[in-house]
């Protein structure tokens, strides 16, 4: 884009979102459930989304420890679960999603649950006997085992959800439009690109694309 870009980084989805609000980022990208919490700001809109495997949804996956007896969530009652971020789609409001389907809420269904703020962390805890489950990107699994298995080779997936929305790439709607259109086109032809090529490869994404809304909205499984 011929301009400098400065990177920004923080723990929580949470943060991120308050940064885009307060128009202290540009641009960004966020997890579907972070977004569903920001759409509603004007300030906010969606510039485009990932496609993977051809296919523009990705799920969560509920894993355990390879030596647990665990076959279905019901099985982790008065474990300890492992969640990614409070405002994570496929890391904390999938399951519960799942458990007030069933009439029952997180503190009382688990024995305790810890927050990881990174679904290669809460792999990390489920494979090294930290926690008893945890809800994970498939996106982040899928990736391991592609690259690097032995990441995975202590969990197994008990149960995967419905289909949600790519995490999408936002931008601030103030956004000077021509510099908006420049940083959609670079996204959009990256695929076409022998560099871009090479760095979508690395992070197993087939191209960028124009985003559906309707299946942000199929997306949304929590209020």
């Amino acid at each position: 884009m011929s301009i400098p870009i400065a990177f920004k980084q923080r723990k929580t989805y949470s943060e991120i979102n308050q940064l885009l609000e307060t128009n202290e980022l540009d641009f960004a990208f966020i997890c579907t459930g972070a977004y569903q919490k920001i759409k509603t700001n004007s300030n906010v809109e969606m510039l485009c989304i990932p496609i993977i495997n051809n296919c523009p949804y990705y799920y969560a996956y509920v894993i355990v420890n390879n030596r647990s007896n665990s076959l279905i969530l019901e099985d982790l009652r008065n474990k300890t679960f492992a969640y990614t971020d409070p405002l994570s789609n496929t890391g904390y409001e999938y399951i519960n999603y799942l458990l007030k389907a069933k009439g029952e809420e997180s503190k009382s269904f688990f024995k305790n649950t810890i927050f990881t703020y990174g679904h290669d962390i809460s792999i990390l805890a489920v494979s090294s006997d930290q926690a008893d489950g945890a809800s994970i990107n498939s996106l982040i699994f899928d990736y391991y085992t592609r690259f690097d298995s032995s990441k995975i080779k202590n969990v197994r997936i008990i149960n995967k959800s419905q289909k949600f929305g790519m995490p999408p790439f936002v931008v601030k709607s103030s956004l000077n439009e021509n510099t908006k259109n420049k940083l959609r086109n670079v996204l959009l032809k990256m695929d076409s690109d022998s560099v871009g090529k090479r760095i979508l490869k690395a992070l197993m994404i087939d191209r960028f694309e124009y985003p559906d809304l309707k299946i942000y909205e199929k997306s949304k499984i929590y209020n």
